[in-house]
């Protein structure tokens, strides 16, 4: 048996160490081809290689020929399927992980790669079962627990996602990944004593990982609590100095939200500083350098530079395509706001403008909900109400696909129903205050619902509904009676 296996051990280490030594610009065919057509790691780990390199005709080549792969072909797929996913390439993704199944249902390895991959396409249903029947398989999978925790803040079942982090801390309390998912799944319900209490907890137990104190610096930064969130930061940004290299993302994080505690407690020029370090260690990435640039230029408007905050502002967008991603759009918030606040009102509107005309094409979701508030916000402050109020409806759409944005689609309620009294809109704010009712009540929110409903029964009373007004005052009194106080 050894003498049949050695020879192809041989030849794969040979490869391994080739491919190390000469990288992504060896070209699959150099693989000799019949060994290449029987091996499904060696091709999954060429193409992890050519992906992480850039190389989108290497990771093509790959992928074809894992397509084409006949021996093996649910190994084959799977591999194909994982490259996909890892490419983000989710629908193709879960097309090709569906077709392993078929082959060999029941699969885990497939199951598992499938479950996150719906996730990413937001079938949170489909998503939750897949992954579901695979943790029935091997229920100590840490980072499959911690996705189904996930799946389930997306579809706002708060008390299931605690239990998928309860039993992944189970599985490893060691592990940072359960401590950070369930601390910002608190945050995004409105509970914030229990996700300090997750970051807390999580410095408990690693000590030496700057995860802890990262978070624990953004969630005191989140309450202004701003020289307090700067201890945290700063550790966070030592133990990451002190463990080269670190990682491009957790750097980047730690010294903006470094930056904004500074900048908050009027350390403008230590601010400058920390906002160009990250500038100078993010060059590759033009979505961290347009929210630096964006940073650095809303500290110089705060300086009293309005020309040196305009210049950062322009190079913040000349290095950002228009897109969704949070930091180029963020850049162009932030450049609204400046020109709001120099009162030049026609650079803030060409800006919105451009804003608009990304936001047109984009669907709502988990990632954009917050950037079309902001930018129905800017809209209602520069007082174009007439185009704040379609991107207000369009959140408030989003309100059964999105449960875990509760929070965000109530505030565009809230837009809405200033914008409905301003206008004396009585017929669209009645319909507004009743859906907002029943969004309490389904949350738990009474007090905010008996607060609704008085000014329901305003809106009655204006429209002379006497009995319909009684109705809803009642439905008030019985409320605050439960418990509830607005």
């Amino acid at each position: 048996m050894k003498a049949i296996l050695w020879p192809k051990a041989a030849f794969w280490l040979g490869a391994s160490a080739f491919l190390i030594l000469h990288g992504p610009a060896w070209a699959v065919e150099n693989v000799p081809a019949p060994e290449l057509a029987k091996d499904v790691g060696l091709l999954a780990k060429l193409g992890e290689r050519y992906l992480a390199a850039g190389d989108a005709a290497g990771l093509v080549a790959v992928e074809k020929k894992l397509a084409g792969m006949k021996a093996d072909r649910p190994a084959a797929l799977l591999a194909l399927g994982r490259l996909l996913s890892s490419a983000e390439e989710y629908a193709e993704a879960a097309q090709v992980l569906e077709q392993a199944l078929a082959l060999k249902p029941d699969w885990f390895e497939a199951e598992k790669e499938l479950g996150p991959a719906y996730r990413e396409l937001r079938k949170y249903e489909e998503a939750a079962l897949i992954m579901e029947k695979a943790l029935k398989q091997r229920p100590r999978e840490y980072w499959l627990t911690i996705e189904l925790g996930r799946c389930y803040v997306r579809m706002g079942r708060i008390e299931q996602a605690k239990a998928a982090f309860a039993q992944a801390k189970r599985v490893n309390s060691k592990e940072a990944g359960a401590y950070i998912e369930q601390g910002y799944a608190y945050l995004s319900t409105g509970f914030d004593a229990q996700a300090k209490q997750e970051f807390e907890s999580l410095i408990a137990v690693d000590t030496a990982s700057p995860f802890g104190y990262h978070h624990m610096g953004s969630y005191l930064c989140r309450q202004h609590h701003y020289p307090e969130a700067e201890k945290y930061l700063r550790r966070a940004l030592s133990i990451l100095e002190a463990n080269p290299p670190a990682d491009p993302d957790n750097l980047d994080h730690t010294l903006q939200w470094l930056g904004i505690s500074l900048q908050a407690q009027g350390r403008l020029a230590e601010a400058e500083a920390v906002y160009r370090k990250g500038l100078e260690q993010t060059i590759p990435d033009r979505y961290r350098r347009s929210a630096l640039l964006g940073a650095l230029g809303i500290l110089a408007n705060a300086q009293g530079k309005p020309g040196k905050a305009e210049r950062l502002f322009k190079q913040a967008l000349a290095v950002c395509e228009p897109a969704s991603k949070g930091a180029c759009i963020r850049a162009v918030v932030d450049g609204v706001r400046t020109y709001a606040e120099l009162v030049r009102k026609p650079e803030a509107e060409s800006l919105l403008e451009h804003l608009d005309n990304v936001f047109r094409h984009l669907p709502v979701n988990n990632e954009s909900i917050a950037n079309f508030m902001l930018l129905a916000d800017l809209n209602m402050k520069l007082g174009n109400s007439s185009k704040a109020e379609p991107l207000l409806r369009r959140i408030l759409a989003a309100r059964a696909i999105l449960p875990a944005e509760f929070f965000i689609i109530s505030k565009a309620e809230a837009a809405l129903v200033g914008l409905y009294e301003a206008q004396r809109r009585r017929g669209e704010l009645e319909e507004l205050y009743l859906r907002e009712i029943a969004a309490f009540k389904g949350h738990g929110d009474k007090g905010l619902a008996a607060g609704t409903l008085d000014r329901l029964a305003a809106v009655y009373e204006e429209e002379r509904k006497g009995p319909e007004a009684a109705v809803a005052r009642r439905q008030a009194e019985a409320l605050r009676a439960q418990g509830g106080k607005s």
